[in-house]
């Protein structure tokens, strides 16, 4: 089981639904609006509604924008792996960093990695929707 062939990814310790997350993520199959734009959506931006300072990408929403940021920082502080800021989400996904852990340890990593993922997109998406609802109340 390399990394280079994720369709082949499995991780029983996660369940199917934070899998199949992280098999769209990694095909760029997750609805962020530079990929709805790309499909012929019109959309009135396609500038994060988190931060609003850049195009809302996967890599994006899932690493780059401060909410997902400052939480990988902790996490990569949790496990003693350093800086992580240059990592996309597919990297941080197949799990090639350099550590040094056993089998085991490299699949609970893994799990980490999938589920903060999984867990950083549902908040995201439940901020973008409550300012929506926000906004609609607004007007």
């Amino acid at each position: 089981m390399g990394p280079s062939n994720f369709e082949s990814i499995r991780n029983s310790l996660v369940p199917s639904k934070v899998e199949v997350f992280v098999w769209r993520a990694r095909k760029r199959r997750i609805a962020v609006l530079a990929e709805l734009d790309k499909r012929g959506v019109d959309l009135h931006s396609v500038l994060c509604p988190i931060c609003n300072q850049d195009v809302e990408t996967v890599d994006h929403s899932l690493v780059l924008c401060s909410l997902a940021f400052d939480i990988w920082e902790q996490v990569f502080k949790w496990w003693g792996l350093g800086n992580f800021s240059n990592l996309s989400i597919g990297e941080i996904f197949l799990g090639n960093l350099s550590i040094h852990i056993t089998d085991l340890g490299k699949k609970i990593w893994q799990e980490v990695e999938w589920t903060c993922g999984y867990l950083i997109w549902k908040n995201h998406n439940h901020k973008v929707s409550r300012t929506s609802i926000g906004m609609r109340q607004l007007l």
